[in-house]
């Protein structure tokens, strides 16, 4: 039987994300599962919020999923303080999960998955414990004691961003738990397609002529794109043949619509929801917007994969 690092026959990863949607997050860990050897890694991917777009992209590249509701409908907005015993019994679940499965890598990504995942994956013994925060919010007095802890009692500190990396040594963790992890892009799909440019366009029922601006981004208040809009207003005064493309969804996406209408660029405004092909938008674009407020976004994903394209 094949040996690696010790461990025999394969190595057993958990993911813990948000949501099985077009986040980051979800993304990385997609690209990466896809090209680990399938001889030699078992992949392993639990979400908390219901919302399942990739589900079927995950199975189709044998990835086994499994999804514990929280009740929440926003991962950035957990309310603890009404249910705090949910938040125990997903503990103890997580436990006896990473028992039961005898996982050799536990990887949890953004808040309150992190805050699980490394105490759970810490209690149950799991010999590789990674966590990343993904995002550059400077934390509060109160959280700066508890994430230097956290990052403590996790094997690996690993982010895209080398700026959030030296937040965390300033917060006391060991320099050598922290491990710069740059952003996957699958260069298969995430290319230049320009012959197809005229063809998405239309598809798309953008003007022949028109001068595309595309954003990206799941539609809550921290993504700004509200601020993509009020921009929108401003670039049609020099630029009437603009349309702006906005392809996400979210809690804000009738508010979005509204403000459309409100600042009267709604004929030059394209909501497309959800768009799992999102290398055509990328194609049809002649400029790539993002307005995520500097402290909630570090790198997102969309802004490497809009320069692959």
């Amino acid at each position: 039987m094949k040996t690696m690092g010790g461990i025999q026959g394969r190595i057993k990863i958990c993911y813990l994300v948000d949501a099985l949607n077009q986040s980051s997050t979800s993304r990385q860990v997609y690209t990466l599962a896809k090209y680990l050897r399938k001889e030699d890694f078992s992949v392993t991917v639990v979400s908390f919020i219901n919302e399942q777009r990739q589900r079927r992209d995950f199975e189709s590249i044998g990835v086994r999923l499994y999804h514990i509701d929280l009740g929440f409908d926003d991962v950035t907005k957990p309310n603890f303080r009404h249910a705090p015993w949910q938040v125990i019994l997903l503990i103890y679940f997580l436990i006896r999960f990473f028992h039961q499965q005898r996982f050799h890598i536990v990887h949890a990504s953004g808040l309150p998955t992190v805050i699980f995942g490394i105490i759970a994956s810490y209690i149950a013994r799991v010999p590789v414990r990674i966590g990343r925060l993904s995002t550059r919010k400077e934390p509060s007095p109160r959280a700066f004691y508890f994430l230097s802890w956290l990052a403590r009692i996790a094997t690996h500190w690993a982010e895209g961003d080398p700026l959030i990396l030296d937040q965390f040594a300033e917060l006391g963790v060991p320099k050598q738990k922290l491990l710069y992890f740059p952003h996957l892009i699958d260069n298969a799909i995430f290319r230049p397609r320009e012959s197809k440019r005229s063809e998405i366009r239309k598809f798309l029922n953008l003007p022949k002529r028109a001068f595309v601006i595309l954003t990206i981004a799941r539609l809550i208040p921290m993504k700004g794109v509200d601020r993509f809009l009020a921009v929108a207003k401003e670039i049609l005064r020099s630029v009437p043949t603009a349309h702006f493309v906005i392809a996400g969804e979210g809690p804000e996406y009738e508010h979005l619509r509204s403000l459309a209408l409100q600042l009267h660029i709604k004929d030059h405004t394209h909501f497309v929801g959800f768009y799992p092909r999102s290398w055509e938008l990328y194609t049809a674009a002649d400029v790539v917007a993002f307005t995520s407020w500097p402290s909630y976004d570090s790198i997102p994903s969309a802004v490497l994969e809009s320069f692959a394209c």
